[in-house]
Formats: C-alpha cells, sequence, structure tokens
C-alpha cells in the first residue's frame, strides 16, 4: 500500500506564515464562562490573530455540528461534571472560534464546536498572537465563514 499526503495533487493550497508574536498562559476560574471570558481577554489584549489550546474541567457545556447540506449548527447541551481533554481554537479578526473533546466519568466523550462551557474547578489556557491578521470571508457553497488567505500573500507548494 502507497501512503498518498491528502495534498497530494494539490499545486495551490491556500496557507500563510505566521510569525508568533506574544505567548499568553491564563488561568480561568470556576465558574467562568470560557467562550466569553476568552473573547473579552483577546479584546482586552487587542489580539487580532493566533491561536489556543486549553485543557480544564467544566460543569457544563454548549457544543454544536455543522450540517453542510442544511447549512445549521445543531447544538446539544451537556449539564455535567466533564473533563475537557482538549481545547483548541483561532483567532481571527479579533474573534475565538473553539472546538473542544470532553470527557465523563465513564471515559465517554463529546467534542465539537464550543458554543459554551462554564468551568467548574479550573481551565488552562496557552494563547499565541501572530504578527499577521488572518481575516475571514463568507463561502456561500459552505455556509461559513472561512479563513481568507486569497487577499493575504499565498505561497503555492
Amino acid at each position: 500500500m502507497t501512503w498518498i499526503p491528502a495534498f497530494a495533487g494539490m499545486t495551490d493550497m491556500p496557507h500563510k506564515k505566521l510569525t508568533p508574536t506574544q505567548t499568553y498562559i491564563v488561568s480561568l476560574a470556576p465558574d467562568a464562562e470560557i467562550l466569553a471570558s476568552l473573547n473579552q481577554f483577546v479584546k482586552d489584549q487587542q489580539i487580532k490573530s493566533g491561536y489556543i489550546i486549553g485543557i480544564g474541567a467544566v460543569k457544563s457545556a454548549r457544543l454544536g455540528h455543522y450540517s453542510v447540506k442544511s447549512k445549521r449548527y445543531t447544538e446539544r447541551k451537556i449539564k455535567k461534571p466533564m473533563e475537557l481533554v482538549n481545547l483548541t481554537g483561532i483567532i481571527t479578526t479579533g474573534k475565538v472560534h473553539l472546538h473542544a473533546t470532553l470527557g465523563t466519568q465513564m471515559f465517554q466523550t463529546f467534542s465539537g464546536h464550543l458554543a459554551g462551557a462554564v468551568i467548574s474547578a479550573a481551565c488552562e489556557i496557552i494563547i499565541v498572537e501572530t504578527k499577521e491578521e488572518v481575516k475571514r470571508k463568507k463561502d456561500e457553497a459552505v455556509g461559513l465563514e472561512l479563513l481568507n488567505l486569497k487577499n493575504n500573500q499565498v505561497t503555492r507548494c
């Protein structure tokens, strides 16, 4: 069997090289709402673009799953204590977009677009700010605002 990379045959994969300029480590307190707290932090620090990773514990969460066919999110509310196994996100034009994996006491996981979550014990997050601003543009076929790399310097691979 031959391994073929996902981008094999692509001659024009839009991408942009980002330069990390500042790294923050953030600790959110119990009862803090993750998305609201991070959006406020990004606004206060005037971070335009970057990325986020984190872990922690939540007492409730709202996860979303996007359907390209209907162009709508289906949202699920989970009201029980869970480990925030992984928090991953992108900051574009000063706005935070997060995805999360949550684990229950029975070692079941839930994952998806993080629409909201309330901290139960702690949430420890690393935010890396980048020099270059990354923007989004509405993609009508998909129905979402996707990364807009066409107006930026695009390098061909």
